[in-house]
């Protein structure tokens, strides 16, 4: 941490309640913000998900522009995603002499107003140590101006034989239908089988930041790609697929997933089967270079939180998707 701070424990404090409150809106896809006054105490602290409010950032540092010393951001001015002038404009007329950064971005992705302005701006500005949360905040930020769609999270009950099961018949406990609930309430988009239709039609009607949820159904594997590119031109950066053991087969074979939450059922589990293809047609699910991140007990069965090899070895495997 850079010994500019007065309070090296006030500021980790910051920092932390920063990373929190982004992680809480979307873990893969949140920009949150910390406003601190000479004291380093906490002004306002807030986030949103990335390429929604765009202007809430400025708002607020408008809002406190007097009384603000320290700007605490997870990442930089995101072409596209954060408006740099306007942000720019605020700064130069605020009292805030020291920037300080979670994450940073290669340049290329950046907002071309901020690169400018940062080379001459007369305050300071830090790049803090990498850590795990505020790398993966800014993922799906990434894989939208990398390959052109959100982070995708696909979300997949199945029995032993690699069955899929309806995931509404795994809501029975309130704790499974809210963590259910809560992958579509941190994403900007939902995508959906038909088999899983029964639960889609029973998720909230917002998201964490009172956006609409509106699940799409799959009807086509090759417009699919194409509906992700459309999202990522919207820098809606992060989707959940509530899908069969099918549709996942085939994002794992196009790389069109990064993280997979698998529920497995317990083998004398009674749950209703959605998968009605006989032994010898059981989907073909490749998971050749990723990793189990976590386990944990779920209803009958458990949950295996997976990512690419790629991905989870950037950073410490100690967290999953929440």
């Amino acid at each position: 941490m850079n010994r500019s701070h007065l309070n090296d424990k006030a500021f980790s404090d910051a920092l932390s309640l920063t990373l929190n409150t982004s992680r809480s809106l979307a873990p893969r896809a949140a920009i949150g913000w910390c406003l601190l006054d000479t004291e380093e105490h906490v002004i306002a602290c807030d986030a949103t998900m990335a390429g929604a409010a765009s202007t809430k950032l400025i708002h607020c540092l408008r809002q406190h522009a007097e009384h603000c010393q320290q700007l605490l951001l997870t990442l930089e001015p995101v072409q596209g995603i954060v408006n740099g002038r306007e942000l720019i404009q605020v700064l130069d007329s605020s009292s805030c002499q020291q920037i300080n950064i979670a994450h940073q971005m290669e340049s290329r992705y950046l907002d071309a107003d901020w690169l400018r302005w940062k080379e001459t701006w007369s305050g300071e500005l830090h790049y803090l140590a990498q850590s795990y949360v505020a790398g993966q905040l800014a993922a799906g930020i990434e894989s939208v101006k990398q390959y052109r769609r959100p982070w995708v999270v696909a979300v997949c009950a199945a029995d032993w034989f690699g069955r899929s099961l309806s995931l509404q018949d795994q809501c029975e406990g309130f704790a499974m239908k809210e963590q259910l609930n809560h992958y579509a309430s941190q994403s900007r988009a939902v995508l959906f089988t038909p088999e899983q239709h029964a639960f889609v039609a029973n998720l909230p009607e917002a998201n964490s930041i009172n956006e609409p949820i509106v699940p799409f159904e799959i009807y086509d594997f090759h417009a699919l790609e194409s509906l992700l590119n459309y999202w990522a031109s919207e820098y809606r950066c992060n989707c959940v697929v509530y899908t069969n053991t099918h549709t996942l087969g085939y994002l794992l074979e196009q790389e069109l997933v990064d993280e997979v939450i698998y529920y497995l059922a317990d083998a004398d589990n009674n749950s209703r089967l959605v998968d009605t293809s006989s032994m010898q047609a059981l989907p073909t699910m490749n998971f050749t270079g990723w990793q189990t991140t976590s386990c944990s007990k779920a209803g009958d069965g458990c949950r295996l939180v997976l990512r690419r090899k790629s991905v989870a070895s950037a950073y410490p495997s100690n967290s999953g998707l929440n």
